[in-house]
């Protein structure tokens, strides 16, 4: 047989000694980190869930500042001389009981004026506002000043 050759002695094999990663050690980390993305992904959810809830609760209770502030304002919509004392009235948003926030979803408002509480001389004035749509459904946010007469 020509031209081969037979030194006699074998050669070391060349991946011996060194480090590499099975098939099985790579599928058990894909599988790990498989399993973290999904869990990110669940935390992704509810991040948006709570964001979408905060800002309807935002809406809430800026709407309800402004009309209050409104109603204590000088000159303001209200003639407190004579109110219904007591009684819930529905907030007029420029035509129609309800109001929408763009982001935020569908509000109604109701306010009432009740003199002489907490004190004499004093009208305490309540503002409610409630949503109308969105997760929220139903819950309302209501703040409460004074006024003196």
């Amino acid at each position: 047989m020509r031209g081969l050759k037979n030194s006699g002695t074998i050669k070391p094999d060349k991946n011996k000694g060194q480090a590499g990663f099975t098939l099985i050690e790579v599928l058990v980390a894909m599988t790990i980190f498989a399993i973290g993305l999904l869990a990110i992904a669940g935390m992704q959810v509810t991040g948006i869930q709570t964001n979408s809830q905060a800002s309807e609760i935002t809406a809430r209770a800026a709407l309800a500042e402004g009309i209050l502030e409104w109603i204590l304002s000088e000159g303001g919509p209200v003639d407190f001389n004579a109110i219904d004392p007591g009684v819930w009235e529905n907030w007029d948003f420029e035509g129609g009981t309800e109001h929408w926030v763009d982001g935020a979803g569908r509000f109604s408002a109701t306010y009432r004026i009740t003199p002489d509480d907490p004190i004499p001389n004093v009208f305490s004035v309540e503002v409610t506002v409630e949503s109308e749509a969105g997760r929220n459904v139903g819950r309302s946010t209501t703040i409460t000043s004074i006024r003196r007469r």
